[in-house]
Parts: structure tokens; C-alpha cells; sequence
């Protein structure tokens, strides 16, 4: 999943159209049904000769077309992330028994998301090289 962001100075006029492009690198499968959403409302993507009607989801909120996609979840994962501590509580201890750091191998949680140390650290996980992420809580 990606997003797409516009300044809020540009506008698009009621039936106007945007034109942009994709640019995507092998291998990967063909990119397809792609939607963006002004307002609750989502529109799909078009073929210029096609039409593609756009779908309410502020008052049908239950349709697939609305519904995003749980990409990277731990649960999808199957990591329990129950025993993983959360940022600032470092699993490893200083000499005093105080969190200090990360190790290789080490998870930890930080924001909404399970990050794991690739080498000693006590940088906040996933604000460096320092840490790999796993998934998203």
C-alpha cells in the first residue's frame, strides 16, 4: 500500500481530471485497482476512455471497495506481541538494571509498529538503520 499526498493550495475542480504517473520496477505483479479518496468519498482509476462511477463510502462504509487493506499487520504475521516491550523500556540493562539498549535480535514497539534490532542500539526503534521493521500493531 502507498499514498499519494497534493498540496492544499492545488485544487481539482468538480469533473476536471489529473493526470500523473505511476513508475513501478520488475519484479512485481501489474499494480491494479487503485482508488483515491477526496472527502470519504472514493474514486477509482480509469482508462481515458472508460468511466469509472465513484463509490460513497461515508454512507457505505462496509463495501470492499472501502475497505482498506490490513498490509504488514503482526497479526497477519503471527507475531505475538504481547511480551514486546514498548519504546522507551529498552530490553537490555545498564550495570544498574536500567533499560539502556536494544541488541541484535532485540523487538521492540514504537508508535504502531514492532521494529528489530539489527546490531546494538538505543536509538527509538525505526528512527535509524539501526532497526528493521517487522509490522504494523
Amino acid at each position: 500500500m502507498f499514498a499519494l499526498s497534493c498540496q492544499l493550495w492545488k485544487s481539482l475542480a468538480p469533473g476536471a481530471t489529473f493526470d500523473g504517473t505511476i513508475k513501478y520496477y520488475l519484479p512485481v505483479s501489474m499494480p491494479s485497482n487503485f482508488t483515491v479518496s477526496f472527502n470519504g468519498i472514493r474514486y477509482g482509476f480509469s482508462a481515458a476512455s472508460s468511466v469509472v462511477p465513484p463509490v460513497d463510502c461515508t454512507a457505505n462504509p462496509s463495501l470492499p471497495e472501502c475497505q482498506v487493506p490490513v498490509v504488514d499487520s503482526c497479526e497477519a504475521a503471527s507475531v505475538d506481541t504481547a511480551g514486546i516491550p514498548a519504546y522507551p523500556n529498552f530490553p537490555q540493562k545498564d550495570y544498574q538494571g536500567n533499560p539502556s539498549h536494544a541488541a541484535t535480535g532485540d523487538r521492540m514497539k514504537n508508535s504502531s509498529a514492532v521494529y528489530q534490532a539489527k546490531w546494538w542500539t538505543n536509538a527509538a526503534p525505526g528512527t535509524t538503520a539501526d532497526w528493521a521493521f517487522v509490522c504494523n500493531l
